[in-house]
């Protein structure tokens, strides 16, 4: 079991991984990202992480996007490894996911035989990377997400365009629309976002107010959907 979480205020991705907590502390990782030049910190790291140690990165270097994940042993991976761990990288993207892929092996075997990792979630952005080429944007993304079958809550990062997308089926999602806050656990007033919707975190106005716009749907394979 994973949780995923972000944010645009450090303060707030603080709150959101002591949440998050319940779903797994065998480890722990996130992406910083800086909206205005592009500038990122990936971390990765065994058990629980005192977030306050990483006030200097943020004053340092004014990262402004903050999205993380938190997991409980995987019966694929019983003991910590970086290159098994979340978030995972290929390309110009970065995926953490929370659920479990039923046609990982399939999709490994079939559409991306070069990839060396043995964790499901790592097909994502490993697609992604592959069908760059044939389609493009939401388009893309819709894509891949319909092409994964069992179950899936993620945030999706490109790195090209320093955009931040969400999207769930099957699995738990929720966000604060008017603040960009998003948790695999409910928190306060936090709405469910829509099975098989994609969302973009975006800036609204001159004053930097961040919210959560639908901006394409894809066809979810989760056993557990129902049209």
């Amino acid at each position: 079991m994973c949780g995923i979480f972000g944010s645009f205020k450090h303060t707030n991705y603080e709150i959101l991984y002591d949440f998050n907590k319940q779903r797994g502390t065998f480890s722990y990782g996130h992406l910083f990202a800086k909206r205005k030049d592009g500038a990122m910190h990936i971390k990765k790291a065994e058990g629980v992480v005192e977030l306050d140690l990483m006030e200097s990165l943020q004053e340092d270097t004014d990262y402004d996007i903050f999205l993380g994940h938190t997991q409980a042993p995987t019966s694929s991976e019983r003991d910590f490894n970086p290159q098994t761990s979340h978030p995972f990288e290929y390309g110009n993207w970065i995926v953490a996911h929370n659920g479990v892929l039923s046609n990982f092996e399939q999709l490994k075997l079939e559409k991306v035989p070069w990839l060396e990792c043995n964790v499901d979630s790592s097909v994502i952005p490993a697609l992604l990377h592959e069908y760059n080429t044939t389609f493009t944007g939401i388009e893309l993304i819709s894509h891949v997400l319909g092409m994964l079958e069992g179950t899936l809550g993620v945030w999706i990062y490109d790195k090209i365009d320093k955009k931040v997308y969400l999207a769930r089926s099957g699995s738990t999602l929720f966000a604060n629309l008017n603040t960009g806050d998003f948790s695999s656990i409910k928190v306060h007033d936090f709405t469910e976002l829509h099975e098989n919707v994609i969302y973009e975190l975006a800036i609204s106005g001159i004053a930097d107010w961040y919210i959560i716009n639908q901006v394409g749907t894809f066809k979810g394979k989760s056993p557990f959907f129902i049209e």
